[in-house]
């Protein structure tokens, strides 16, 4: 192997922030990804958004609880405030800080014990999720939501972009389809009660005016009845700006 190579090699790989304040799992995490990628460490939130500001990673992976006042959940937050890097968090709580870590904008959250492909797997998605550039170009976008927060999540997450989204009723679709030009998505949270709540979807979808219908869904069992009359896209809340990210990519007009 020429030093060439092996110059160009190293001079290539990712790197990847690592805050964990148990030793354990801390060497652990570092002694599974250092073959592969450019690794640094930090055992708080506070050291490690420095180091997020001077290492500049491509990925960050920290645990949820840390030490000195400052939480995992803080600093995904901070994170995403500043930069799209995704974030992989760790935990040895239950659900409701998987849930909670998703919603603050981590890309996913990994429960310890985890395995060492179930790690390197998370890494290569987030990684591929991250380097996904989106150039904007001004959109049409609605949004149709009974859920407050649900839309105060999207106006947020698209007007980073430049854009405003235009609020709507159900009775008012088809006035704001035909008078805006070519809406690129229609986004809704639409209750789902068979037949009556099917029905309404479809209704929905062919009044757009050519729109992608993205449906939000606070159930597995809404998601699934809803999935048989097509919208482009179901997807389980809580909303995450990351993997949203990679939806609404598909409809985006970019060039």
């Amino acid at each position: 192997m020429s030093v060439r190579f092996i110059r160009a090699f190293y001079m290539n790989r990712q790197k990847i922030l690592i805050i964990e304040d148990e030793q354990e799992c801390l060497v652990l995490l570092e002694l599974f990804l250092k073959d592969f990628y450019d690794v640094e460490t930090a055992e708080d939130a506070i050291d490690g958004f420095e180091k997020f500001v001077e290492f500049k990673p491509d990925l960050v992976i920290t645990d949820i609880v840390l030490p000195r006042m400052v939480s995992g959940f803080d600093l995904i937050v901070k994170i995403r405030q500043v930069s799209a890097v995704p974030v992989i968090g760790i935990t040895g709580k239950g659900q409701h800080v998987v849930r909670s870590a998703i919603k603050s904008g981590a890309f996913v959250v990994l429960q310890k014990p985890f395995e060492k492909d179930e790690l390197m797997d998370s890494v290569s998605q987030a990684l591929a999720a991250g380097q996904i550039a989106i150039p904007y170009q001004p959109q049409h976008v609605i949004l149709l939501l009974k859920d407050s927060g649900l839309e105060q999540e999207l106006r947020n997450f698209f007007e980073e972009w430049g854009e405003r989204p235009l609020l709507s009723s159900e009775q008012d679709v088809d006035k704001v389809s035909q008078n805006i030009l070519a809406p690129s998505m229609l986004i809704t949270d639409l209750k789902f009660q068979g037949d009556e709540g099917v029905q309404q979807l479809v209704s929905l979808k062919s009044r757009s005016g050519g729109a992608a219908v993205i449906c939000f869904f606070s159930d597995m069992k809404a998601l699934y009845q809803a999935k048989k009359c097509g919208p482009d896209e179901a997807i389980l809340e809580p909303f995450n700006p990351v993997t949203f990210r990679l939806v609404a990519k598909k409809y985006m007009r970019v060039s």
